[in-house]
């Protein structure tokens, strides 16, 4: 599926992108070739210029000037001086070729010839070679002569036939090049979309796997009280009591999750006191701290905390998730501090114990999903949704969890929040 996505895209930026370097090339070729036209008629009027101030001045009458001036530039000249025509030896045509060639141009020149200032010179067919021609009367001293110029365009339609078979190389190679690039950017474009489906993918598989356990665990726990004593009984519907509230522990963790990767994580932000969040986090888990011989102590400033913008309850969820784990590896006699700071424009809370620490190389997975940073725990009350679950928390709150090796030993895990503003 990704891979027919990866080619789709590929082919409609690179058909669209490739339509406009078609255009902008097109045009460009269009611009260059107009320009070498306007360049050949002007070199075309200059010549005829040149050739009309030697005829008013007589010297191409009767010379052999007309005949190299008509082969240097690929002329055809016919000079009528007061209706008698010049002749023309050497020129680079055969005479019954310039002869019929000049006739059909006659034949599309004006009645009544315009003096040369005012005459435009035009393109004509003849024998499958294009030419342009220009026809003019020039006032002499004695009488007047006529003057019929014609070109060979040859050389300015091989000249044009490059310029488009340069621009048609550019496109070819320009096409590739947006071929290639358009692939690179389709693969970019997919790659989130097939990294999302992967972790969609592992996350389904894991979860199955973990709901596995528990749900088998209730099954023979209640297999078995169909047949079992009273106190055998009693003891299966206690073990698969305490499995279904796992079981409910589990399946909200992983909708919080799922949530997050939908976006559609529900949560009401607003102004939150952060001293009374913290207040009353530590006296949720007090009398817990108290059961494991843990003391529980709280740390806040003289200053009372600035608010920060959030959900109250979301907020308990990540400080209720970072002190259960500070509970489970802290060991006994020790204490747990939860410590609230201000630092600017952020606000601070930390939970640190005095357990073994998060190991160097496993803070940076700490907080991905079904991570145990030591895999030979047994304690299956927990999946290693904890933490990633509150990290996700922290970033719905425009905030961020960390995690570093506390002073003395332990582990320091530090929510930073945007304080909200007054």
């Amino acid at each position: 599926m990704l891979a027919a996505l990866r080619r789709r895209l590929w082919l409609l930026m690179a058909c669209l992108t490739g339509a406009v370097l078609a255009a902008a090339l097109f045009a460009a070729c269009r611009m260059a070739q107009g320009q070498q036209r306007q360049a050949g008629s002007a070199a075309f009027l200059q010549l005829c210029g040149q050739l009309a101030q030697q005829v008013e001045s007589g010297a191409a009458l009767h010379s052999g000037q007309l005949a190299r001036f008509e082969a240097q530039h690929a002329l055809v000249i016919r000079i009528t001086d007061n209706g008698f025509p010049v002749s023309i030896l050497g020129g680079w045509l055969e005479p019954g070729e310039k002869a019929a060639l000049l006739a059909q141009a006659q034949g599309q020149a004006p009645a009544a010839l315009p003096l040369f200032g005012a005459a435009q010179p035009w393109l004509f067919q003849a024998n499958g070679q294009s030419y342009r021609a220009l026809a003019a009367r020039i006032p002499m001293a004695r009488g007047a002569c006529e003057l019929l110029l014609l070109q060979d365009l040859a050389a300015e339609q091989k000249a044009l036939r490059w310029t488009a078979l340069t621009f048609f190389a550019l496109f070819l190679g320009g096409l590739f090049t947006l071929c290639v690039v358009s692939r690179m950017l389709a693969g970019l474009a997919v790659r989130p979309t097939a990294k999302s489906i992967q972790r969609q993918a592992d996350f389904v598989a894991a979860a199955g796997h973990e709901l596995r356990s528990p749900v088998a665990a209730v099954r023979a726990n209640l297999e078995v009280m169909a047949g079992a004593s009273p106190p055998e009984a009693a003891r299966c519907r206690a073990a698969a009591l305490a499995e279904t509230k796992r079981l409910g522990r589990l399946v909200e963790d992983l909708l919080v999750l799922a949530g997050a990767d939908a976006a559609r994580l529900r949560w009401a932000p607003g102004p939150v006191d952060a001293d009374s969040v913290l207040i009353e986090a530590c006296e949720r888990f007090r009398p817990l701290a108290q059961q494991q011989c843990l003391q529980l102590e709280l740390q806040l400033p003289e200053a009372p905390l600035p608010p920060v913008r959030g959900d109250a309850e979301r907020l308990q969820q990540i400080l209720a998730i970072l002190l259960e784990n500070a509970l489970r590896y802290a060991p006994p006699g020790s204490s747990i501090g939860l410590q609230g700071e201000a630092a600017g424009r952020w606000v601070r809370f930390s939970v640190q114990d005095q357990g073994r620490g998060v190991p160097p190389e496993a803070r940076a997975h700490i907080f991905e999903r079904f991570y145990q940073a030591d895999p030979s725990r047994t304690d299956t009350g927990h999946y290693g949704l904890g933490l990633s679950v509150a990290a996700e928390l922290a970033g719905l709150h425009g905030g961020s969890l960390s995690v570093a090796a506390a002073r003395g030993g332990g582990a320091l895990f530090t929510l930073e929040l945007p304080a909200a503003a007054l």
